[in-house]
């Protein structure tokens, strides 16, 4: 049986009032066809949207889908939908999760959340997954 290992290693930098992206958790394992969930805390609710992007290993970055606390459903990057994505968020429009769902091995990739923060002038650019969805076979 396929079995998805998914780990996520924070490399984030400290802007003003602390407000960097958080994902947990930190490792998960999922086989291939589950889904797999993340939770992207970003602190505050604001005007901005918060963005996924993945990056297969030794290929560019592909948008995955933006969210915001007013929106009804996530917008999609090219080729991105919601057969195999989803996010939700909470209440209080500071905790995104972004949902995979059915896993397979295409899903063996570094997992980007973004976020603007308007006291800081800038994006807070977050690594979520240093390696994600890495497929390992058990024998």
């Amino acid at each position: 049986m396929d079995l998805l290992l998914i780990t996520c290693v924070l490399a984030s930098i400290t802007y003003v009032d602390s407000q960097t992206p958080l994902l947990t958790p930190t490792m998960l394992s999922v086989n291939k066809g589950e889904t797999a969930t993340f939770n992207c805390d970003v602190g505050v609710k604001n005007n901005h949207a918060t963005w996924f992007v993945r990056q297969s290993p030794g290929e560019a970055p592909q948008f995955l889908l933006y969210h915001h606390h007013s929106y009804t459903e996530p917008r999609y990057g090219p080729g991105m939908s919601s057969a195999h994505y989803g996010c939700t968020i909470n209440s209080a429009g500071t905790q995104y999760q972004l949902i995979i769902k059915n896993t397979d091995t295409s899903d063996t990739v570094l997992v980007y959340c973004y976020k603007w923060y308007d006291n800081v002038g800038g994006h807070c650019d977050t690594q979520l997954n240093k390696k994600a969805a890495e497929v390992v076979r058990h024998s």
